[in-house]
């Protein structure tokens, strides 16, 4: 590195020294051209007659150029009072200036530097810049004076076409108006101008310039002129840049009224060219003791490593050895105690032969009582912790069953009652529970997401084959009769049946205001005949919110409408309500790696995406697509294809394109961002992070206040009646709720339930007949409740319910393991414990 240093600094000396050399030469060699223009000013000074100098310039002005060097002038002019008279050599591009003679007193472009140059007395250098004449050039103007002449003089001047001299009156009124031009003190006039035209190209490119050295030397220069701190004008250079910022050497070189720099560098620079060899032979040859270092480390470290894992091993081996020892001393006192023990007892075998099995049937027996006393105090413990829930009115329906309105740890709450069949595919329940998963998943806890406080699964029953027929045949005896054939330990009736299907309710947030569709039903948008846009883009927002949020947890929603968003009550300030996303009955989760999902072909007909409905291909893209028919929806506030059959909405979507269409006065930036989210092409669609920064950007551009929404709660679907679930031995559920949801008074009113449970149906657990048979839980709350209250088929004869009560009761028993005598009172001590396990969460 050291010797790089020096050798780039000889270098730059060896530059230097040649850069002065050619500077100076350079500054000669200007100089040289200069003469001329100096010279011919003394000789008009001498001979100021212009009549002299028509005759005489061209000769003299041709011995003066070949005094210089060859092309190093281009021209020289004589301009008496700035007017350009005569130009020698004159080339056919010249005569444009001379016919008729430019005044360049009187150019407003030059006008100010012809004043300054009669004010400084000094010669100016305009330039260099590029001329015409494809050559960079300058000119330089020397000012001519004659001493001891009157204001008026006029030097004989006359143009060429004037046969004598013109007056003073006949000249240019530039020239006469010019108050400079002559000092009355001194009596001294401005007689004109010798202008000389440098071509800078053939001094400094020459094959005799001085810089042509530099050049033959294998040297870059650019040759500068200083404009200001930040720019330059590049007079001539060898090289691909002005080397401004490059390493070069830097000298002055003096011209007429200016300074102008000449940097200098070696065509491949000052550092050496065997210095990058030699840096990476000393970077490869470190690596490779580093990596022998680093090997030698790694061998002495497994040496050590190895050798403390053998002490380690010879360590734990002593211990293990001696642990052997004392274990082998313990068993040999313990084998010793064994033989004795044998002795001892065949001693007293002929004693104790008869008592023996007394005394272990009696230990069984009570074995067998405690393990019965520990169950049911488990399942009263259980029954205690279980939390009750109160179901009331009916609030709406759905695609997988019914909501009401409940009460649950003193919370108003709505519960959401579903049915999953026990016989569904594996793939199906994964499915369906991967769904309820979803809908209770903390990931999904946001402000604008419907919140899932707990959820009850419980299991329905059917009896095996004989179980119904026994059913049949005990239907018309007594209580009595019914107890002894069911508890009978030989009998096999009301055998335990399969899983007929599970209930599953959730327990969610109430939303008082209803569904979005429910308000738009309402018109709770337009107000005194406008349309509450600010309203409609914060709703909109809201959706766009929760659906990042579940996005970002890889959850598909596959039924985003109108009618699954809820809107609940937030204050008095703004629109007073927030939007929720709700009903997860179709959505999906994905795993981190799946962009999307095939075969799911699911949905709202009208909200669907053409992918989904060709290819079954669900995806966030697809959601995307739902939200923007909700944006029409929530704008509109109708049906997005209304007047098109069902059979061909699907083909007006895919094939034909076809989209609702907004209103002509519609905002442009939001029906824009509606149409690109249901664009045909999955891939242009925006993501909801775009399409919620798109709402909050048109929102701040309407400005001003939110005002109230008006919106009425919905009306219940059935009137309140009051019930329970989730509890051991409460009511049965309110509402005609059946294990399918949707209850047994509309489609089976006064049916007999013991019909249904002949015809392998088992309806409600056996709690639910255990305690709602006698009292019921109240008045009945639908229109085909009958006086059982709230139990499902409330209206059942008492000769009836006890053979099915029997039923449900032998079932229990049998899948506890426990047979019953002959005595009804051991099967009323039994009840209490016998209630639906329901999976609580």
């Amino acid at each position: 590195m050291a010797g790089a240093a020096a050798h780039v600094e000889q270098r730059k000396d060896d530059a230097r020294s040649r850069a002065v050399d050619a500077a100076t030469g350079f500054q000669i060699q200007l100089q040289q051209s200069f003469t001329p223009g100096v010279t011919f000013s003394l000789l008009v000074k001498q001979r100021p007659e212009w009549s002299y100098w028509l005759q005489n310039f061209n000769s003299t002005a041709k011995e003066l150029l070949s005094r210089v060097p060859n092309g190093s002038l281009w021209n020289l002019q004589l301009q008496p009072f700035a007017q350009v008279m005569t130009m020698y050599p004159t080339r056919p591009e010249d005569l444009r200036e001379m016919n008729p003679p430019r005044d360049l007193i009187g150019d407003p472009t030059r006008r100010d530097d012809i004043l300054r140059i009669i004010k400084t007395r000094e010669p100016l250098v305009v330039g260099p810049f590029n001329l015409v004449q494809g050559f960079t050039g300058a000119f330089i103007r020397y000012p001519i004076y004659v001493p001891d002449v009157d204001a008026n003089e006029t030097f004989g001047f006359r143009y060429k076409e004037n046969t004598s001299a013109i007056p003073y009156s006949a000249l240019p009124a530039s020239v006469r108006d010019c108050t400079v031009c002559y000092n009355a003190t001194t009596r001294e006039k401005w007689w004109g101008l010798m202008t000389v035209l440098v071509n800078y190209d053939a001094v400094t490119n020459g094959q005799d310039a001085y810089l042509a050295n530099l050049r033959n030397m294998g040297y870059n220069y650019a040759l500068v002129r200083p404009i200001n701190a930040t720019s330059e004008q590049v007079i001539a250079k060898v090289g691909a840049s002005s080397l401004r910022d490059k390493d070069a050497v830097t000298v002055e070189v003096k011209v007429v009224n200016g300074v102008w720099l000449l940097r200098v560098a070696p065509a491949d620079g000052f550092k050496p060219n065997w210095r990058g060899p030699l840096i990476a032979a000393v970077v490869i040859i470190a690596l490779i003791m580093a990596f022998l270092l680093f090997l030698s480390m790694a061998s002495f470290k497994k040496q050590r490593l190895l050798l403390q894992e053998t002490v380690a091993a010879n360590h734990n081996l002593a211990e293990t050895t001696k642990r052997l020892e004392e274990e082998k001393e313990r068993m040999d006192v313990l084998l010793v105690r064994q033989y004795e023990l044998l002795r001892c007892l065949d001693a007293n075998r002929s004693k104790q032969g008869d008592s023996s099995d007394n005394v272990l049937g009696g230990s069984k027996k009570a074995m067998m009582t405690r393990i019965e006393d520990a169950r049911r105090s488990l399942n009263v413990a259980k029954a205690s912790v279980e939390d009750p829930i109160q179901v009331f009115e009916v609030l709406g329906a759905g695609a997988f069953g019914k909501v009401q309105r409940g009460l649950w740890r003193g919370t108003v709450v709505a519960v959401k009652t579903m049915i999953l069949p026990a016989n569904m595919s594996g793939q199906e329940k994964r499915e369906k529970m991967a769904v309820m998963e979803a809908a209770i998943s903390s990931s999904l806890v946001h402000p604008n997401i419907v919140t899932t406080y707990t959820y009850f699964i419980r299991p329905y029953y059917e009896p095996h084959h004989e179980g119904v027929q026994q059913m049949a045949v005990t239907g018309s005896h007594g209580m009595g009769n019914s107890h002894s054939r069911i508890e009978s330990p030989d009998s096999s009736v009301a055998s335990e049946g399969a899983v007929h299907s599970y209930e599953v309710r959730l327990v969610l947030e109430l939303c008082d205001k209803g569904s979005l569709k429910d308000a738009l039903e309402q018109s709770a948008f337009m107000q005194d005949g406008a349309l509450n846009l600010a309203a409609m883009l914060e709703t909109a927002s809201d959706v766009a919110k929760a659906m990042v949020h579940m996005h970002a947890a890889n959850v598909l929603h596959a039924d985003l409408k109108a009618r699954n968003i809820m809107l609940k009550s937030c204050g008095t300030e703004g629109r007073g309500v927030v939007a929720k996303v709700a009903d997860f009955g179709l959505s999906t989760r994905m795993e981190h790696a799946e962009t999307h999902l095939s075969s799911c072909f699911q949905g709202t007909l009208t909200h669907m995406a053409p992918e989904v409905m060709l290819e079954g291909r669900i995806s966030k893209a697809a959601d995307v697509y739902s939200f923007g028919i909700l944006m029409w929806e929530l704008f509109c506030g109708g049906d997005p294809f209304a007047g098109v059959p069902r059979a061909h909405i699907g083909h007006a979507i895919t094939k034909e394109g076809r989209r609702p269409k907004f209103p002509p006065f519609a905002p442009r930036d939001y029906v824009a961002l509606a149409s690109r989210c249901w664009d045909p092409d999955a891939s242009a669609r925006p993501t909801f992070e775009k399409v919620l920064a798109e709402l909050v950007r048109i929102r701040e551009e309407l400005g001003g206040n939110t005002r109230p929404l008006v919106i009425s709660p919905p009306r219940p679907l059935t009137a309140s009646s009051s019930g329970s679930f989730g509890g051991k031995g409460t009511s049965g559920v309110a509402n005609n709720v059946g294990p399918l949801g949707g209850g047994f008074g509309n489609s089976a009113q006064g049916a007999n339930p013991l019909a249904l449970f002949n015809a392998g149906i088992v309806v409600g657990g056996a709690s639910s007949y255990a305690d709602n048979t006698g009292a019921g839980a109240g008045p009945g709350a639908g229109p085909s409740t009958g006086p059982g209250g709230s139990v499902p088929g409330g209206g059942l004869l008492s000769n009836q319910r006890a053979p099915l009560k029997a039923s449900v009761v032998q079932r229990q028993l049998r899948q506890l393991g426990i047979r019953i005598g002959s005595s009804g009172s051991g099967m009323q001590q039994t009840l209490p414990s016998l209630h639906e396990e329901v999976e609580h969460k």
